[in-house]
């Protein structure tokens, strides 16, 4: 018989070599674009940091600190040609004379224009003379570079002789408020470049400080015991030497006085409260009353303690109450 030849084999093998390389081939072309997309990608950032880093603007945080110098003012000057100036401006008698003389003061302090014009702004119809007290300045302000705002008060007696200057009949008390403006130049020389404009007077302030109330976190013993040593040292305050204040005061917190003529009378007010953290330190507020023996009047001082517990208790700190 004849040889047969089996082609099935040979193709299976081919087929099944040819499907490897297609395998193979697209794993490296994969592998390749892989590759490229990195690169791609690193080149692309590197490009655009280069470029940021020529084109970027190179920017700084600034940090500006604003320097507020407090320039002290000597106005004393100024208050005492206001003073002088309020004494000529509102004193006067109803005579010749002393309008005349009144008048040529004006010259002294006033621009022409506006002495010319006061010198003659007092008629004498009610009135037969005019004194001042008291002359008080309560504020200089600079408004201008060489321009000074003046508030200042005048107290004014008003009188009237009817028989002559020994019978005076009666008199009338005033207080006035006024402001003007005081032009003072390089050299410190002064004029007033405007009347006395009427102001209002001060007034008291309706400030009324907070009433202090204690913690309620003193033990019954300690509060006791704060009671009695303050009673104690303030019974011996007035008189008590620097040496012997070393017992009741730490480091000079507070001061020896040595006048006898204060004699203790009471303690009154006493608030006693704990300080957070502290727990040998106490604050303690109080009055203490003495009579001056003197003047025979009643004096209440006031005073915000720091107490502090060793082998007995001191003062380390005070303060005025408010």
């Amino acid at each position: 018989m004849g040889k047969k030849y089996v082609f099935r084999n040979k193709e299976n093998k081919t087929n099944t070599s040819s499907t490897d390389m297609g395998v193979k081939e697209k794993r490296i072309r994969k592998g390749r674009l892989r590759i490229m997309i990195f690169w791609l990608f690193f080149l692309s950032g590197f490009s655009f940091a280069v470029f940021k880093h020529f084109t970027a603007v190179d920017t700084h945080t600034i940090v500006e600190r604003e320097t507020i110098r407090q320039e002290i003012i000597d106005v004393s000057a100024v208050e005492s040609f206001v003073d002088n100036f309020a004494r000529s401006y509102f004193t006067w008698d109803n005579t010749i004379q002393s309008l005349d003389h009144r008048k040529s003061e004006m010259l002294l302090y006033m621009t022409e224009a506006l002495a010319n014009k006061s010198g003659d702004n007092v008629k004498p119809e009610l009135h037969d003379y005019s004194t001042v007290s008291r002359v008080q300045i309560w504020s200089v302000e600079q408004s201008e570079t060489n321009e000074y705002c003046v508030w200042f008060t005048v107290e004014q007696r008003l009188g009237v002789y009817p028989d002559g200057k020994e019978n005076e009949v009666g008199y009338t008390q005033l207080v006035s408020s006024y402001q003007m403006i005081v032009h003072k130049d390089h050299e410190g020389d002064m004029v007033i470049i405007s009347n006395p404009t009427l102001h209002a007077l001060p007034k008291k302030s309706q400030y009324e400080p907070e009433i202090r109330m204690s913690d309620n976190m003193i033990a019954a013993d300690t509060a006791r015991g704060v009671t009695e040593f303050l009673t104690t040292f303030f019974r011996l305050y007035p008189t008590i030497s620097d040496r012997e204040m070393e017992y009741y005061v730490h480091d000079n917190a507070l001061q020896a006085i040595e006048m006898e003529r204060f004699e203790f009378k009471s303690l009154s007010g006493l608030v006693i409260n704990s300080i957070e953290g502290r727990e040998n330190q106490i604050s303690v507020s109080l009055t203490v009353e003495y009579t001056d023996l003197v003047t025979d009047m009643l004096n209440q001082s006031q005073y915000d303690l720091l107490l502090e517990k060793g082998d007995n208790w001191k003062i380390v700190s005070h303060s005025l109450q408010e």
